[in-house]
């Protein structure tokens, strides 16, 4: 145990001074950690949204043959009039996923050959643009 001069308790600036030291030293290593995690998780997030989507376009196109021409086909619950109401199973989902990247429902779909991606702008943590996945 420490004495100090006069009786009184307390850290000296030297203590302090170390015990900031080592907080800022396991901030700085779990920080990021914490960042990249949550990154993942959200990337996670938008191929499993993504593989939502293209299997509801693939149910629809193979009970019907056409793929849908607007994403919101696919929550009917009645067949749009382009579709032959003996072909329709739907709705073939219950909501449209909202992207993880860009919180929006807004999902680049090409209604001529059924392919959905994410408008997002930037990369995965592998480097694929998020519009490629």
């Amino acid at each position: 145990m420490l004495h100090r001069r006069g009786g009184e308790g307390g850290l000296t600036l030297i203590e302090v001074l170390v015990v900031v030291l080592i907080a800022g030293i396991l901030m700085a290593i779990t920080v990021p950690r914490l960042f990249a995690a949550r990154r993942r998780v959200t990337e996670a997030n938008l191929r499993r949204e993504l593989y939502t989507l293209r299997a509801a376009i693939e149910r629809f196109q193979g009970d019907t043959g056409l793929y849908p021409q607007a994403l919101e086909d696919l929550l009917l619950a009645t067949p749009p009039p382009y579709v032959q109401r003996d072909s329709w199973s739907g709705p073939y989902l219950q909501t449209l996923p909202q992207d993880p990247i860009t919180h929006r429902r807004d999902w680049n779909y090409d209604p001529s050959t059924g392919t959905v991606r994410s408008q997002a702008v930037g990369v995965t943590m592998e480097g694929i643009p998020y519009s490629q996945l």
